[in-house]
C-alpha cells in the first residue's frame, strides 16, 4: 500500500510547486526565514528548497546591502563626532548613562584623531605635543 501524506487521503506523490510559491520561498529565506519554517508552511522538504537556493543561487547578501546603504553625503570626523554627540543624548535621555559616556569618548577620539590627521596633511608633520626644531629640519634637508 502507498505511503500517504499526513494531511491529505491521496497516497504521497511527487508534488510540483508553481513558480508563484516558490518566489514567495525564496523571498521568506532571503528575508531570514530558516529551512525547517519554509519547509513546514510550505509543505516542501528542507532539502529541496536548499537545493533550489544552491541552484539558484539565492543569497542573503541583499538584505545585508540594504541595511548598508551608501551615504549621499561625505563622511567626515566632524559628522561622525556629531552623530555620537546626538546617540550620546538619546542614550543620557532613556537613562543609559554608561552607553552615553562611551559614545562621547568615541567622538571625542575621533575628533582628536582628525585634529591629528589635518595637522599632518597641513605640513607640519608633527603633533601639537612635539617640539618643532627648526634647526633639526635644516639640516635634514
Amino acid at each position: 500500500m502507498p505511503k500517504k501524506h499526513p494531511d491529505d487521503t491521496q497516497p504521497f506523490s511527487y508534488r510540483i510547486k508553481p513558480p508563484d510559491v516558490w518566489a514567495m520561498i525564496r523571498a521568506r529565506w532571503c528575508a531570514g526565514e530558516s529551512y525547517a519554517a519554509l519547509a513546514r508552511q510550505f509543505d516542501v522538504a528542507h532539502s529541496t528548497i536548499r537545493a533550489r537556493r544552491l541552484n539558484e543561487g539565492w543569497t542573503r547578501r541583499p538584505l545585508l546591502e540594504q541595511l548598508v546603504q551608501p551615504c549621499a553625503a561625505p563622511v567626515t570626523a566632524l559628522t561622525i563626532a556629531e552623530a555620537a554627540l546626538a546617540r550620546a543624548v538619546e542614550a543620557l535621555a532613556q537613562g543609559r548613562a554608561a552607553d552615553a559616556l562611551a559614545l562621547i569618548k568615541a567622538g571625542d577620539a575621533i575628533g582628536q584623531f582628525a585634529d591629528f590627521v589635518a595637522r599632518l596633511r597641513g605640513g607640519a608633520g608633527l603633533p601639537a605635543s612635539a617640539p618643532a626644531n627648526d634647526d633639526a629640519e635644516a639640516t635634514v634637508a
